[in-house]
C-alpha cells in the first residue's frame, strides 16, 4: 500500500510540480484523501511518520497536531500543511491553535524561517483576540510568558502586549518572569511609551518583589536616553554595582540619539574611572558618539587607542568611515581604507558602500568613480544598488543629469533594479522637462516596484512638484489620478500641497478649488496653513487679491494660524489697503518675531503712502541689538525712501550705513542704483557704481549695469546706454533678458529697436515671454502694429501677460474691436484676469458706453469669477461722468462700501473731475464730505481736482481753503490755483 502511494505520488510530482497544495482534504472523499496523504508521504522517509501523517488525516485533532509539529516527527514544511489543515477545523480548540502555533515558532526559529515567525506571531495575536476568558484561564504561566515575549518582537503589537499585562495577567494572577518583563520593558522604550517604562520597572521592585537586573536597568536607561533625560541615567549609573560595557553601551546611544557631547564626555569618563573593559562595540559606540556630537578628532584619537587593545575591526572601520563623512574628511577616510587593506582587514561590500557614500559627501567625484569601478575587478566583490546609488549621490553635482542616464543601462546590465532612492535622487535633482520624461517613463516601462507607499507617495509627490516648477498642471493632475485611481494608494497631506502648487503655478484656478474640495470630502484631510497658501498663492497670481484675503478669512474661521509665507504673500499684495495692511500688521505681531516680515511691512506702508509707519517700524527694529546693524533692514529703509520718492533720505540711509561699517552687499547697490536711475540722478549713481567696484571690490552683476542702463534709457540717451551695454560685455558680464527688456521699454524709434534687436541675436540668450512681449509692445510704441502682431502670433507660449499687453496695444491705436476679437479667442486659450477688464471696461468707459460697460462688469463675476476691485469700480464711475449721470458715480460710492470694498484716491478724482467739468457743486461737496469722512489719502492730484471743483462751480472760498491746508504742493497746483483766481477776477 506505502509502495503504491509513493509511487502515485511521485508521478502527481512530476505532472504538475507547480500545482497548489489543495487546501482542505474533504473526508468525505477517499480520492481527495488519498491523494493528499500521497503528497505528504512523497517528502517523508520515516515509516513511523507514515503512520502518524495516516492517522492525523483520517481524524484530524489538534492534539495530534501539537504531538507531530512540537516532537519534530515530520518536516517543517509538512508542519505547515497540518497546521493549515487544523486552522479550517472549527472543532479544534484555540488553546490547541495556540499551543500548535508556538510548536511551529520553535521550529521556525531553529531553520531561521523569521518571515514565517512574523505571520505567525500575528496569527496568535488574531487568536487571543476571539479566545474566551474561561479559556485564556486554561494557559499556564509559561505559555503567557512566552507568548507576551513573542508578541513584544513586533512594534505593532503593543497596545496587545500592555493589554494581556495590565489585564489578563493580573486577573489570573499571573506572574511574569524576568525575560518576559525585559521584552515588554524592551518593547516600550523601542515605540517611545517612556512613561509605562517607568510604570514597569517600578512594578518589577514593588508589585512583584523581584530585584531588576541589569537588563532592566538597560531598558530604563535606553527610555531616559529618547527623552533626554541624562541626570536620571546618571543617577542610575551611580547607583548600580558590577556595570558591564552593555549598560554604557545603551547610554551613549542616548548621547548619539540627542547629540549631548557633555553627556557623551560624562560616561566616557565614568568608563575610564570604573576601569570597565571596552569591548570592540563599546569602542565603536565611543568613536560613532564623539563624532555624531561634533567631535571628530576625540572619534580618530580613540580609534588608534582602540588599535592598540584589538586588531582592526571591520565594524568600527566602517563607523569611522561614516563619521568622516559626516565631516567631508574624504581624503582622510582613503588613506584608513588603504590601511585596513596593509592590514588584511576582510572587505566586503558594505565598506564599499560607505566609503563611496563618504566621498560623495566630501564632494569628491572622481576618487568615488575610480573606487566604484574597481570593486568588480579588483576587490571580487558583487556591485549592488546601495553602490550605484553612492556613485550617483557623488557625481549627480558635478555633472548635467542627462549624462548620467547611461548608468541605468548598466545597471540593466548587471541585473540591479534601481530602487526608490535611485529615483528620488534622480528626480531631486532634476531641472529639464524631457529627463523627467525619461524618468517617468523608466519607471512605468521597468515596473518599478517600490514596497512602502510612503516612497511611492514621495517619487510622485516629486514628479509633481517638477511638473508644478514647468507650469504643467495638466501632467501633475495626470499623476495624482495614477497615483489613486490606477494604484489605488490615499494621497497623503504632502501630495495634495505639491498638486495645490502646481496648479497655482499652472494658474489653474477651477482643479484647484476641486482638488481642494476632494482633499476635505473624499479624502478627509483637514487642510493645513500650506494648502491654504497654494490658494492664497493662485488668486494673487490671477491678480484676485480681494479673494486671496477670503481664503485668510477662512483659514482664521478654521483656526488655522498663517504662517510666514502666508503673511508675506498678502502684505506683499493688500492692494495698497492701509486697513487690510493694519489687520495683517496686527497678525504679524502675535506670530514669533520673524525679521524677513518686518521689513515686508517697512515696504508695504510706503506704497500705501504711510511713510511715517514704515520709519516707526525701521526705528523700533533698530533699537534691537541684533538688528542694529542688519544689512536688509537699513536696505529695506533705504528702499521705502525710494518709493516714497525721498531720494536725498535714501542716500542719507546709504551714507548711514557706510559710516557704521555695516558691510554692503551686492543687493544694497542694485536697490541705491535702482532709486537714483528712477530720480535720474546721473552723476550719483555713477559715483556709487564706481564706489561699489573700487572701494568695496564688488564685482558689477547684470542687475547693477542694468540700472545703469534705465537710467540713460528712460532719458533716450540711447549712446550712452550701449555704451553701458558694451562696457559691460567687456567685462564678462552677459545681459540678460531684463538687460534688452529696460532698453525695448523706452525703445520708440524704429533705428533704435534694430540695434537693440542685433544685439539680442549676438547674445544668443534664450529669450523667455517677458523679453517677447515687451519686444511687441516696442514696434507697437514704433507704429508698426503690422509685426507686433505677428510676433504675437507666432509665440509658442502666450500666457496672460502677453495677451493682456496685445489687447492694450490694440486700444491704444484705436483698435478696439481688434482688442475684443482678441479678447474672445483668449478665453479659448487662457482665462481673462483682473486686468484684462480693466483694459476692456475702459473700452466702453471712454466713450460714455454705459450698457456695454455694465454688461461687462457684471459678467467678471458671473461667468468668470473675477470679483470687481477698486479698479473695475474707477472704470464704472469714469463710464458715469462720461455719460453724466454724476448721481449715479455717487451712488457708486455706497455699493462699494456694501461691499467692502473702500474707494481710493482715483474714483474720487475722477467724480471730482466730473463735477469740476459740470459745475454740479452739491455732488462736489458730498464728494468733499465723503472722502474727509473716509481717510482717504489726499494726494496732491486728488487735492488739486477739488480745488479745480470747488472754482469751477463758483466756490472760490473753498479752492484757497483746500489750496492753504496743503502741504504739499506741485507746478500743476499753483497753475490750477492761479487759473480759479483769474476765473474770479482777482488776477493780483
Amino acid at each position: 500500500m506505502i509502495k503504491i502511494q509513493r509511487q502515485l505520488s511521485s508521478r502527481i510530482f512530476r505532472k504538475s510540480t507547480l500545482k497548489p497544495l489543495p487546501t482542505i482534504i474533504n473526508f468525505s472523499s477517499k480520492q481527495q484523501q488519498f491523494y493528499s496523504i500521497s503528497l505528504f508521504l512523497s517528502n517523508e522517509k520515516n515509516n513511523n511518520n507514515i503512520q502518524l501523517l495516516e492517522t492525523f488525516f483520517k481524524n484530524p485533532n489538534g492534539s495530534d497536531a501539537l504531538s507531530l509539529i512540537s516532537k519534530q516527527n515530520i518536516s517543517l514544511e509538512n508542519s505547515f500543511k497540518v497546521y493549515e489543515c487544523i486552522i479550517k477545523d472549527n472543532k479544534t480548540s484555540k488553546i490547541y491553535l495556540i499551543s500548535i502555533i508556538l510548536a511551529l515558532i520553535t521550529e521556525c526559529n531553529k531553520n531561521k524561517q523569521f518571515n514565517k515567525t512574523n505571520l505567525l506571531w500575528d496569527d496568535i495575536s488574531n487568536l487571543l483576540n476571539k479566545t474566551s476568558d474561561n479559556d485564556l484561564k486554561r494557559i499556564n504561566s509559561f505559555t503567557w510568558n512566552r507568548m507576551i515575549s513573542g508578541l513584544c518582537y513586533q512594534k505593532k503589537h503593543l497596545d496587545q502586549v500592555l493589554y494581556l499585562y495590565n489585564v489578563v495577567l493580573q486577573k489570573n494572577k499571573i506572574i511574569p518572569d524576568e525575560m518576559t518583563l525585559q521584552n515588554i520593558l524592551n518593547l516600550c522604550s523601542e515605540t517611545d511609551n517612556t512613561s509605562k517604562v517607568i510604570e514597569i520597572f517600578n512594578d518589577i521592585k514593588n508589585k512583584y518583589n523581584l530585584k531588576p537586573n541589569i537588563k532592566h536597568y538597560g531598558c530604563l536607561i535606553k527610555a531616559y536616553s529618547k527623552i533626554g533625560n541624562f541626570k536620571e541615567i546618571i543617577k542610575i549609573l551611580n547607583h548600580l554595582d558590577n556595570l558591564n560595557d552593555v549598560i554604557f553601551t545603551i547610554s551613549l546611544n542616548g548621547g548619539i540619539l540627542k547629540k549631548d557631547l557633555n553627556f557623551v564626555k560624562e560616561i566616557h569618563l565614568k568608563i575610564e574611572k570604573d576601569k570597565i573593559k571596552k569591548s570592540p562595540i563599546l569602542w565603536k559606540t565611543l568613536i560613532e558618539a564623539y563624532s555624531a556630537c561634533g567631535d571628530i578628532e576625540t572619534s580618530i584619537s580613540l580609534f588608534r587607542e582602540m588599535e592598540k587593545e584589538y586588531p582592526l575591526n571591520i565594524v568600527v572601520c566602517n563607523t569611522l568611515i561614516a563619521a568622516l563623512g559626516q565631516y567631508k574628511k574624504g581624503k582622510e577616510a582613503i588613506y584608513l581604507f588603504y590601511e585596513m587593506i596593509e592590514k588584511g582587514v576582510k572587505l566586503d561590500e558594505i565598506i564599499f558602500g560607505t566609503l563611496l557614500n563618504t566621498l560623495a559627501e566630501s564632494n569628491m567625484p572622481k576618487e568615488a568613480k575610480e573606487l566604484f569601478y574597481s570593486i568588480q575587478p579588483k576587490y571580487k566583490l558583487h556591485l549592488n544598488i546601495v553602490h550605484y546609488n553612492c556613485l550617483i549621490k557623488a557625481l549627480i553635482k558635478s555633472k548635467p543629469l542627462e549624462e548620467l542616464l547611461y548608468l541605468f543601462d548598466e545597471m540593466k546590465e548587471k541585473r540591479i533594479q534601481p530602487d526608490f532612492i535611485t529615483y528620488d535622487m534622480f528626480l531631486s535633482e532634476c531641472k529639464e522637462l524631457n529627463t523627467l520624461n525619461f524618468l517617468y517613463e523608466h519607471i512605468k516601462l521597468n515596473n518599478i516596484k517600490i514596497k512602502e507607499n510612503s516612497s511611492i507617495l514621495k517619487v510622485y509627490n516629486t514628479m509633481i512638484n517638477i511638473y508644478g516648477k514647468y507650469k504643467k498642471g495638466k501632467e501633475a493632475l495626470n499623476l495624482f489620478n495614477e497615483l489613486t485611481v490606477e494604484k489605488g494608494i490615499k494621497p497623503d497631506d504632502l501630495i495634495f500641497k505639491s498638486l495645490l502648487d502646481s496648479l497655482a503655478e499652472s494658474q489653474m484656478l477651477e482643479e484647484a478649488n476641486r482638488i481642494f474640495n476632494l482633499m476635505t470630502i473624499d479624502f478627509n484631510i483637514t487642510p493645513n496653513v500650506f494648502h491654504y497658501n497654494s490658494l492664497i498663492k493662485l488668486y494673487i497670481y490671477l491678480q484676485r487679491n480681494n479673494d486671496a484675503l477670503e481664503v485668510l478669512q477662512r483659514m482664521t474661521n478654521c483656526k488655522i494660524q498663517p504662517n510666514e509665507t502666508t503673511l508675506r504673500l498678502l502684505v506683499n499684495n493688500c492692494n495698497n489697503d492701509i486697513s487690510i495692511l493694519k489687520s495683517l500688521h496686527s497678525l504679524i505681531n502675535n506670530l514669533e518675531f520673524n525679521i524677513s516680515l518686518q521689513t515686508s511691512l517697512i515696504k508695504a506702508y510706503t506704497k500705501c503712502g504711510n511713510l511715517k509707519e514704515s520709519i516707526s517700524i525701521f526705528n523700533e527694529l533698530i533699537k534691537q541689538q541684533n538688528n542694529a546693524t542688519n544689512v536688509i533692514v537699513w536696505s529695506n529703509m533705504m528702499n521705502a525712501y525710494g518709493i516714497a520718492g525721498k531720494v536725498n533720505e535714501a542716500l542719507k540711509i546709504f551714507i548711514q550705513m557706510q559710516e557704521m561699517d555695516i558691510q554692503l552687499n551686492e543687493i544694497v547697490f542694485i536697490t541705491i542704483l535702482n532709486i537714483l536711475a528712477e530720480s535720474n540722478l546721473v552723476n550719483e549713481a555713477l559715483d556709487i557704481f564706481n564706489l561699489m567696484k573700487f572701494k568695496y571690490k564688488i564685482k558689477p552683476l547684470a542687475a547693477h549695469y542694468n540700472c545703469l542702463i534705465k537710467l540713460f534709457s528712460k532719458n533716450e540717451n540711447f549712446d550712452k546706454a550701449f555704451e553701458i551695454l558694451n562696457k559691460m560685455k567687456d567685462e564678462g558680464v552677459t545681459p540678460d533678458n531684463n538687460t534688452y527688456s529696460i532698453l525695448l521699454n523706452d525703445c520708440k524709434n524704429h533705428s533704435i529697436l534694430k540695434e537693440i534687436l542685433n544685439s539680442i541675436e549676438q547674445s544668443n540668450i534664450e529669450k523667455n515671454s517677458i523679453l517677447v512681449t515687451n519686444l511687441i509692445s516696442a514696434y507697437a510704441r514704433c507704429n508698426d502694429l503690422e509685426t507686433a502682431t505677428f510676433l504675437f502670433k507666432q509665440m509658442k507660449s502666450k500666457n496672460i501677460m502677453t495677451y493682456n499687453i496685445m489687447i492694450n496695444i490694440y486700444i491704444s491705436c484705436g483698435k478696439t474691436s481688434e482688442a475684443l476679437e482678441l479678447f474672445s479667442q483668449m478665453e479659448n486659450n487662457v482665462k481673462p484676469n483682473a486686468i484684462t477688464f480693466v483694459y476692456l471696461l475702459n473700452i466702453y468707459a471712454e466713450i460714455g458706453d454705459l450698457e456695454n460697460t455694465k454688461k461687462l462688469f457684471k459678467s467678471m463675476e458671473i461667468q468668470y469669477g473675477i470679483k470687481p476691485d477698486v479698479t473695475h469700480y474707477g472704470c464704472l464711475s469714469k463710464c458715469y461722468v462720461k455719460s453724466d449721470q454724476l448721481q449715479n458715480g455717487l451712488n457708486l460710492l455706497q455699493e462699494m462700501e456694501s461691499k467692502n470694498i473702500k474707494p481710493n484716491e482715483n474714483i474720487y478724482t475722477i467724480l471730482l473731475s466730473g463735477c469740476a467739468n459740470r459745475a454740479v457743486l452739491s455732488i462736489g461737496k458730498q464728494l468733499h464730505k465723503h472722502l474727509e469722512e473716509n481717510n482717504i489719502q489726499k494726494t496732491i492730484p486728488l487735492l488739486t481736482t477739488l480745488i479745480d471743483m470747488y472754482s469751477k462751480c463758483g466756490d472760490l472760498e473753498s479752492s484757497v481753503k483746500v489750496f492753504k491746508e496743503m502741504k504739499d504742493l506741485n507746478i500743476v497746483t499753483y497753475n490750477t490755483m492761479i487759473n480759479a483766481y483769474g476765473t474770479h477776477g482777482k488776477a493780483r
